[in-house]
């Protein structure tokens, strides 16, 4: 299954089952699932997420669209962040990834984190990670 993000809302994923039947040698065949002709549409309010599924003899394509922003879904963003050990910054309408991550470095100065610039090292604020996280909360609170 390939994953395409097209923005931070809307996701796409396509899907070939008929990839299941090649054999592996660590592959055993506890069960399979085919679809000939599948069409799914869903509103899960719980997460804000609208979800398009369409499969035609094997091949096929699911679109989802994050509409809205719940307890819930922050909450598992927040899990996936965790597992994955990534902070995703918040970037404001017109800004780019890059001068969001700026705007954080800019913002630690005020908190008392001035970065040693002439320590050539990647990391010149030094900062644990688990401070980190609870400075990078308390910026996406301001954001």
């Amino acid at each position: 299954m390939e994953t395409n993000t097209i923005t931070k809302n809307i996701n796409i994923e396509f899907n070939n089952q008929w990839i299941q039947f090649i054999p592996k040698k660590d592959r055993k065949w506890n069960w399979f699932t085919f679809d000939l002709v599948e069409i799914e549409v869903e509103n899960e309010e719980w997460i804000g997420q609208f979800n398009i599924d369409v499969t035609l003899l094997g091949f096929g394509i699911h679109i989802g669209i994050h509409y809205k922003d719940t307890k819930l879904s922050k909450e598992l963003e927040e899990d996936e962040r965790r597992i994955n050990g990534c902070i995703f910054f918040p970037v404001k309408e017109g800004y780019r990834q890059g001068q969001a991550i700026f705007d954080f470095l800019e913002w630690l100065k005020t908190k008392g984190y001035d970065g040693n610039q002439n320590a050539k090292m990647a990391d010149p604020f030094n900062i644990e990670d688990e401070e980190l996280e609870k400075l990078f909360k308390e910026y996406e609170e301001l954001s």
